[in-house]
């Protein structure tokens, strides 16, 4: 404005972002084309044994960079610099509109496509290289509630809507990713005593880069049983299931007609600019959503997280804490069911007694109080819960809990 010039958004964003120039090392170098590489770099990939999934991110990113390239920009993977990489990322945006978590995708690959490119390809690159982070951003995970599992249940669909429905609410029951939804077999389905039980690999863990197969056994009872017995003529496979961008689309239009319209508060990104908007929760409902409901009600029926974990077929504790939307109702209906009277009832009590009472029978139930928490971190202790797992459940500060910790260590509780 000083210099007469009036400030436009592309002035702005010429400046900010400026095109990528020769000293940023964009000039003409020798080396094949990024395109070209990046083609190599996923064909080794492949011959390790990455999964069908991971290739299809591999590809939709190969993509992004030719698209990027025909744009007329200059790409080079010896003048890959900070510069290059902020505008190719703004490129990416704009013409995307892609989530944080897909940038955060496209950066990791990157960050593993380069290190291929220094050991595999011996290309050395640029004395400034770009320093790509990929830093994940938490969503809000949504899970439905036991009423909209009854409303599902209960709604009169179309013989294809209900094939749809019956495929959700079985994951809803039994916690299945979509990969192993629509490859499990009746051959998966084992007899234990009284009940049934799944007894699979999960497809996430049996990549050929996996240190460690896994596999998962989850009970079949109540209305998963009563499912899978529905189909139970289908040849070969246990349960009908459509792909999942259809199957994804199908759900939505069952949820609207089941009555899920609870306006719920969600986090948009236009153009990597958060937004909040309030959305009907029907919107809202995917195939990845049935297993967010089933780790939320498993938690709020009592099932030990630890457990959990082994049902989800989670090497990490903490994976499992992620799906746990409602810990805090958890950690307050584990202490309640411990303590023998509830707080209603001792309020009633303590309106009829003097306040000299009043004050004994307090520090008296403080004492309880006190006796109760190392109980349970003792029994914590011996079913190998985290600290910060052991101060949830028991509403206490970390620090306190570490000092607990120590004393039932020493043998002084």
């Amino acid at each position: 404005m000083n210099q007469g010039i009036i400030p436009t958004p592309s002035l702005l964003k010429s400046e900010l972002l400026p095109e990528p120039t020769a000293d940023t090392g964009t000039q003409q170098s020798e080396l094949p084309s990024i395109v070209a590489l990046f083609e190599e770099f996923i064909q080794s990939r492949i011959s390790k044994g990455i999964k069908h999934g991971t290739k299809k991110s591999y590809t939709t990113n190969l993509s992004r960079l030719k698209r990027y390239v025909a744009t007329g920009k200059p790409l080079q993977v010896d003048g890959y610099t900070n510069t290059v990489h902020q505008h190719i990322v703004r490129t990416l945006i704009d013409l995307y509109n892609l989530q944080p978590n897909s940038i955060m995708d496209f950066c990791k690959q990157m960050k593993v496509f380069f290190n291929y490119c220094r050991t595999d390809k011996h290309i050395t690159l640029h004395q400034y290289h770009a320093d790509i982070k990929s830093g994940f951003v938490q969503t809000d995970r949504i899970y439905l509630t036991e009423n909209d599992l009854e409303k599902l249940h209960n709604v009169v669909l179309t013989d294809s809507m209900v094939r749809v429905r019956d495929a959700f609410l079985f994951a809803c029951y039994t916690g299945l990713r979509y990969s192993d939804l629509s490859r499990i077999k009746v051959d998966h389905v084992i007899e234990r005593g009284s009940y049934k039980l799944l007894s699979f690999i999960p497809e996430k863990t049996s990549s050929a880069l996996q240190k460690k197969v896994k596999r998962v056994e989850i009970p079949l009872i109540g209305r998963a049983a009563e499912i899978i017995e529905r189909y139970s003529s289908t040849a070969g496979q246990l349960i009908p299931v459509i792909t999942n961008q259809k199957m994804n689309e199908y759900l939505k239009v069952i949820g609207m007609w089941a009555g899920l319209t609870d306006l719920i508060e969600v986090v948009t990104y236009e153009k990597g600019k958060p937004t909040l908007k309030l959305v009907p929760k029907y919107e809202k409902i995917s195939c990845h959503i049935a297993r967010h409901t089933y780790a939320t009600l498993s938690l709020t029926r009592g099932v030990p997280v630890e457990v959990l974990q082994k049902a989800l077929g989670h090497a990490d504790i903490k994976t499992t804490m992620v799906y746990a939307k409602v810990i805090d109702e958890y950690k307050d209906r584990v202490i309640l069911e411990q303590i023998s009277f509830r707080d209603g009832e001792v309020l009633a009590i303590f309106r009829s007694i003097s306040p000299q009472t009043e004050e004994i029978i307090m520090s008296a139930y403080e004492q309880t109080l006190e006796s109760f928490n190392f109980e349970v971190i003792k029994r914590a202790l011996q079913k190998g819960l985290q600290v910060d797992m052991i101060a949830a459940i028991v509403n206490l500060p970390v620090q306190k809990v570490e000092r607990i910790i120590e004393k039932i260590k020493k043998g002084l509780a």
